[in-house]
């Protein structure tokens, strides 16, 4: 069965009055009128809209601004979506309270709609919101950015966790307030967002370059409850850096090593390969002490430690060991 077109017409195009053309436009890039079908397309998917439907029925960015709720539902777009849509065209024609301004007009609407929506009731909208604003703001870009470190508290578990995959892939390597407003989800109450947030602490600090403070909390995450959380830290260990701070590092494995229960052990472990330098044979005796830990999964992840260490090693290094 064909899906009939939503019974909306455009209202002919009338004259602009002298008053209006005096009066300025309080954001003319984020307004649809004028856009052509590939940016009506562009904006619908980087909302998170399928733009597929409104493709075939061939709706314009005019007809757009004049779907009602029930017209958006008969193109297969969601309730919520709906009803969300209906408002944001007839904002995106007078202006956004929060405005965007990028190269690509729909993009600049898009994200203008997009901030807009973080302020949503609905958790899942916010979280949406998040997603699509790493899809299509540019890295770096600091509004953005302060918006979704503001984000950083919200309510929603699902929210605070998608800003903390947001702020790995938007933020630049080194940015100390994005640095800043991670580190302080490490200790979450919901263990997705504690992983996402050692995730995103291990894209953005520098090799070397983070403090002892910053070092503590992150070796702290061996010891979380969760397991995806330990092996996020794990990864982590590795920008932590060696040096002076390396060798507070290696103490703190140790320790682990040493006084933690059996699947801390296990995660000091796997992380002994990127807390020493390269070729440096700390970590495989470590590693190959710990074979003879009293838990299967201490030895296990001793065992995995030595076989990668021993396969990664070139050629050349190993001709010259025999």
């Amino acid at each position: 069965v064909r899906r009939m077109a939503p019974k909306v017409r455009v209202p002919p195009t009338k004259a602009v009055s002298s008053s209006n053309q005096n009066s300025p436009a309080k954001f003319p890039k984020a307004d649809p009128k004028g856009w052509s079908d590939e940016q009506t397309w562009t904006f619908l998917r980087a909302i998170g809209v399928d733009d597929e439907p409104f493709k075939s029925d061939g709706v314009s960015s005019e007809l757009l601004m004049e779907l009602s709720e029930q017209d958006f539902g008969t193109l297969g777009i969601s309730q919520v979506q709906a009803r969300l849509l209906v408002g944001e065209m007839k904002s995106l024609a007078g202006g956004m309270a929060i405005e965007v301004e990028l190269p690509d007009a729909a993009l600049s609407a898009a994200a203008s709609v997009l901030l807009a929506r973080l302020e949503d009731e609905e958790d899942e909208v916010r979280a949406g919101a998040v997603r699509c604003l790493e899809a299509c703001c540019p890295s770096g870009d600091r509004r953005t950015l302060g918006f979704l470190l503001a984000k950083t508290e919200d309510a929603s578990p699902r929210v605070r966790k998608a800003v903390m995959q947001a702020l790995a892939k938007l933020a630049s390597k080194g940015d100390s307030g994005v640095i800043n407003g991670a580190s302080g989800r490490l200790t979450d109450g919901d263990a997705s967002v504690r992983e996402a947030a050692v995730c995103a602490l291990g894209s953005l600090v520098e090799a070397g370059e983070a403090t002892v403070k910053l070092a503590n909390m992150l070796l702290a995450r061996l010891e979380d409850s969760d397991p995806r959380v330990r092996k996020a830290a794990v990864s982590a260990v590795g920008v932590l850096g060696r040096g002076d701070l390396g060798k507070d590092v290696m103490w703190a494995l140790r320790h682990k090593l040493s006084y933690a229960p059996p699947l801390v052990r296990a995660a000091a472990i796997a992380a002994l390969p990127k807390a020493v330098e390269a070729g440096d044979a700390t970590g495989v005796r470590i590693a190959a002490a710990m074979l003879h830990d009293d838990e299967e999964a201490v030895r296990a992840a001793a065992v995995k430690v030595l076989v990668e260490t021993k396969s990664s090693e070139k050629p050349k290094e190993r001709e010259g060991k025999k």
